[in-house]
């Protein structure tokens, strides 16, 4: 909310607020992975909360009580989190399980009626698939034994393979034979 002074090798930094955070600000593309999967999705939910005003000066009793308000507006968004769980685990949770319980997946599987209905509107991120993808794994492995990743080709384009291959195979098998 206000921001964080970091030193790191007798150097000061003073870090702007999270939720201003972009990704060109970060230096290490892991770093920045971090943030926007595991920081950002929670605390855009909690921000999302209409009770919560942020002031120009932020202090520590403005951070406390917005961060109960929140955990409040989270309780009435994915409400199951807390029916399953006692509250000493949910303490022990990190940032990035916290992150992971309250996306809109996790909310459409596991979650309540009265959490289903809250849920915001679907866009094109969240849709399902129109089609079914499927994949044909080829070559698992190299001759000397090593792994070898997979590489995933279409059904459509493996079976075609497969035809060009038996037709090859029968031309060959038959190319000899002289009709007569």
């Amino acid at each position: 909310m206000c921001g964080q002074v970091v030193v790191s090798k007798n150097v000061s930094y003073k870090l702007k607020p999270f939720c201003l955070l972009t990704g060109r600000d970060f230096h290490r593309k892991s770093v920045e992975h971090d943030f926007t999967t595991k920081w950002k999705p929670i605390f855009k939910m909690m921000e999302q909360c209409e009770l919560i005003d942020i002031p120009p000066q932020v202090d520590e009793t403005f951070v406390q009580s917005s961060f109960l308000q929140a955990t409040e507006y989270l309780r009435s968004r994915a409400g199951y989190i807390w029916e399953k769980r006692n509250e000493r685990v949910l303490l022990t949770w990190s940032v990035d399980t916290w992150s992971r319980f309250v996306q809109r997946s996790m909310i459409e599987k596991h979650g309540t009626v009265p959490d289903k209905a809250v849920l915001l509107a679907a866009t094109a991120r969240n849709q399902p698939h129109k089609e079914k993808r499927t994949f044909v794994l080829f070559g698992d492995s190299r001759a000397d034994g090593r792994g070898l990743r997979p590489n995933k080709t279409p059904r459509r384009h493996a079976i075609e393979q497969r035809r060009e291959a038996v037709a090859d195979a029968f031309g060959d098998a038959f190319g000899g034979i002289v009709e007569g």
